[in-house]
């Protein structure tokens, strides 16, 4: 197996949900969300398309199928530890933004070299470019606080929760009841 393939399996297996017994629960759409899964989420949904698509579009003029994965990781993959963090609303906002970015960015790309007017669209370049990459950066490194969030949520809700337990007298084991709020 070559080295690279190595590194992206050990990474992939980093995202297989845990079986151990002290973990959180991570089943269903309601369930305690992992701080560090939404940031591997979010950072391993940017790094390989980005440096995938990135080396694949190496060495080309035109936009290659390479470079608009790279794109795409760009765009959507600081996002993805917000999705799975179910904060729904940050994920799309960064989405948009850098989205957006993006397009001005091809824009000025395309106009520079239509219109000559050189200063004005290196201005507009650079000014998305900072954007997108600061959207880009606080979406990556947000994402385990998307969870954390989640997380809080969850624990201020009201329920009832069963539990194993030891009986406090004689010491044998049984299920308790507990009233959450």
């Amino acid at each position: 197996m070559r080295p690279t393939a190595a590194i992206v399996l050990l990474c992939l297996s980093a995202l297989v949900p845990s079986t151990s017994p002290g973990a959180e629960p991570t089943t269903g759409a309601e369930g305690w969300k992992s701080p560090s899964r939404a940031f591997l989420y979010s950072f391993l949904g940017t790094a390989i398309p980005v440096g995938a698509g990135g080396g694949a579009a190496l060495g080309q003029n035109e936009l290659s199928p390479g470079a608009l994965v790279a794109i795409g990781g760009a765009v959507i993959g600081p996002s993805l530890g917000h999705f799975y963090a179910q904060r729904n609303g940050r994920a799309i906002r960064g989405i948009v933004v850098r989205g957006a970015a993006a397009g001005v960015i091809a824009a000025a790309v395309n106009t520079s070299t239509d219109s000559g007017d050189d200063e004005g669209m290196a201005a507009l370049f650079l000014a998305a470019s900072v954007v997108g990459v600061t959207f880009l950066i606080a979406d990556i490194a947000g994402a385990s606080r998307s969870a954390r969030v989640h997380n809080q949520e969850l624990a201020g809700r009201t329920g009832v929760c069963v539990s194993p337990m030891a009986c406090p007298v004689a010491g044998a084991p049984g299920i308790g009841l507990h009233v959450v709020y």
